[in-house]
């Protein structure tokens, strides 16, 4: 935002506005949009080059009508009136030269209001009133000089209408037209050292009165504010513009805060706003425009700034939104010369009509409505390479955004056709991730976008069949033992994959992390393990299998166990273990009798070879005794019982020889 001081004393009210006005950093952004939120309507056609429209009831009808100076092929004046859902035209004049404005109201003041026009080559000042269905002609005022401002209004706050012109070239003067009885008085209001191209007629420093606001100027502008103050018409020098010529000025609450501006337009659109008699400068738009408008277009009971412009997307809308002036094109047409706002159609609401080259044609305002729905809505189910599922879903956007942008969108779920709610809502991304999933279940899908207005209708629905998978581990496993036998216990997973878990798979081990398949069992929670050959320490782990196939078995568990009942050196190693790998009793439990690292205790409890180096706990290498080494102590019997058998022979043989 910029602000200019234009007086040279200021109150310590003013410094806290201009704080204000600082903090408040009130900025113009790009211009965005399209015109869909514009309906286009064409009064006249494409042959006619518009040089100036204005609106009003011209023909005092009850009605407004759109009034406009054309060339096509010479130059005439006429009214437009919407009838029947057609533009009528109303022949006004056939000019004989160019008119660069007209002004409408009720200049004479007899409750009518009348159509005046100035034009440059026969420099004359022409009332049109429309009686009887004609329009008579009365000559106001013929000049020496070009007019080329106009307007209509209670300029001396008398109560009645006065016509004021600006006039250019030699004289450069702002005069003042006021009937009485049947003449024409005029008053020269002030000299000005540079021709006049613009001027309005409004309350603009918010005193209750009128004042008259022009432009003056070729190349040093000057914004110039009179008001008539004790039968004197008293000047206040509103702003210097170092740029070209003032091009349109409007009087209006422009930010709304129920206080008057001064708008112009020119190079760049510039809003002026008295602050205890001083004046402050607000850029709108940095861009050079023909003509202005303020109005209520949108009908959000808020005005808004329209400029015409010539160049490229000429017609465009500015909104105070905030700090901000915010921008958007209501149409790519070139070139525009002039904008104005009324109800034209006589439906209540305000539309713009825009003076074209070639053409004059009217917007109007469509509200956003809700988006039509997103297209395309897919749903896929996905396994990923650590076991877990989801639903990707992927769509594209909304046909039509409803004219305002979409925010975000919705999406729904269900497990029955139609019986989707809301699962999540997200910005701006045309996919989602489902992982909230049951293997094995169907699920149904809608999405939905949203924008200011509201929520569209849901997609059309897409469905998805989530293959089950192998269950998820078992849960709470625990494992207690009495000594001689292993009870475990287990809940069934917390998911079974889709499918009905139907059996579970035991995996113990010696040692942590070395569990081997044990054994497989039905549909049950519990196992008690009865095979317990040696002291130490057992580990478990617990699977389910469904039809798909087996699951991740479930955290380790250990089961410690002493079943020592022949020691008999008290070594911590059973003595038949002992006499099956060593033949003796004399080895420690604390030995390593192969030297591969481990202790004959480490050995025991592992189930390894004491005396095969190669035979460590941890490998897959195990040590099996032979049958004789297993059968040793059999074998040394029946040796035994046959040699005392044959001895036995041998002496009965020689007995009965004897």
């Amino acid at each position: 935002m910029m602000y200019r001081k234009r007086k040279v004393a200021f109150t310590f009210n003013i410094l806290l506005v201009c704080l204000f006005i600082l903090s408040s950093g009130i900025t113009i952004v790009n211009v965005r949009g399209s015109p869909v939120n514009w309906r286009e309507s064409i009064i006249k056609d494409a042959s006619a080059y518009v040089i100036y429209s204005g609106n009003g009831d011209v023909d005092n009808d009850g009605y407004i009508e759109v009034v406009m100076g054309l060339f096509d092929n010479s130059y005439y004046v006429s009214a437009f009136q919407f009838e029947n859902n057609q533009w009528i035209e109303d022949r006004i004049t056939n000019a004989p030269a160019n008119h660069p404005a007209i002004s409408i109201g009720d200049a004479d003041n007899d409750g009518k209001n009348e159509v005046v026009i100035i034009g440059e080559e026969y420099s004359s000042m022409l009332l049109y009133k429309k009686v009887n269905n004609v329009w008579n002609k009365e000559i106001i005022q013929n000049f020496s000089v070009w007019p080329r401002a106009i307007s209509i209004g209670d300029a001396d706050n008398d109560g009645r209408n006065e016509i004021v012109v600006g006039l250019s070239d030699t004289t450069n003067e702002v005069r003042l037209y006021k009937k009485n009885s049947n003449a024409w008085r005029e008053t020269n209001i002030t000299d000005v050292p540079n021709s006049i191209y613009s001027l309005a007629i409004g309350d603009a420093n918010n005193d209750n009165k009128n004042e008259i606001v022009l432009g003056a100027g070729d190349t040093i502008v000057s914004l110039r504010m009179y008001q008539y103050l004790a039968g004197s018409w008293i000047e206040n020098n509103v702003t210097y513009i170092p740029t070209s010529i003032i091009k349109s000025i409007v009087i209006s609450d422009v930010d709304n805060d129920n206080k008057n501006e001064i708008i112009v337009g020119s190079t760049s659109v510039r809003s002026y706003k008295n602050i205890d008699n001083s004046w402050f400068e607000f850029i709108i738009y940095n861009g050079a425009v023909e003509s202005i408008a303020v109005g209520d277009v949108d009908y959000d009971n808020k005005n808004e700034v329209i400029t015409g412009l010539s160049g490229p997307s000429s017609i465009r809308l500015f909104k105070l939104l905030g700090n901000s002036w915010n921008g958007e094109i209501v149409r790519d047409i070139l070139p525009c010369w002039s904008v104005s706002i009324g109800d034209l159609n006589n439906d209540s609401k305000n539309e713009i009509y825009a003076g074209t080259s070639p053409g004059l044609r009217t917007y109007s305002y469509i509200p956003p409505t809700v988006p039509t729905p997103p297209q395309g809505l897919t749903a896929s189910a996905v396994l990923e390479s650590d076991g877990r599922q989801y639903v990707e879903l992927r769509w594209s956007g909304s046909l039509n955004d409803g004219g305002t942008a979409i925010t975000n969108y919705s999406l729904y779920r269900g497990t029955t056709p139609n019986g989707e709610t809301l699962l999540y809502t997200f910005h701006f991304e045309f996919f989602y991730k489902d992982y909230a999933i049951i293997p094995g279940q169907t699920y149904y899908y809608k999405v939905s976008a949203n924008n200011s207005v509201g929520e569209s209708s849901l997609s059309s629905e897409t469905v998805v069949n989530v293959p089950p998978v192998s269950p998820s581990p078992p849960l709470n496993v625990t494992g207690t033992s009495n000594g001689l036998q292993a009870h475990i216990t287990w809940s069934p997973p917390s998911s079974d994959g889709g499918s009905p878990v139907i059996k579970y798979k035991i995996y113990r081990g010696l040692k942590t992390g070395l569990s081997d398949n044990f054994t497989i069992l039905g549909n049950v929670l519990n196992y008690t393990d009865t095979i317990l050959t040696y002291n130490g320490t057992y580990y478990y782990k617990i699977s389910a299998l469904n039809t798909i196939g087996e699951g991740t078995p479930s955290g380790e568990i250990s089961v410690s166990f002493s079943l020592l009942t022949n020691d008999s050196d008290t070594d911590s190693l059973p003595d038949d273990w002992e006499m099956l790998n060593f033949n003796s009793l004399n080895y420690s439990g604390a030995d390593d009798s192969d030297g591969d690292g481990y202790t004959n205790i480490q050995e025991y409890q592992n189930n390894t070879n004491p005396r095969s180096s190669s035979s460590v706990p941890g490998t897959t290498t195990s040590y099996t005794p032979s049958f004789i080494e297993k059968n040793l102590w059999l074998i040394i019997v029946i040796v035994i019982i046959l040699a005392c058998v044959v001895i036995a022979g041998y002496f009965m043989v020689r007995k009965r020889k004897s």
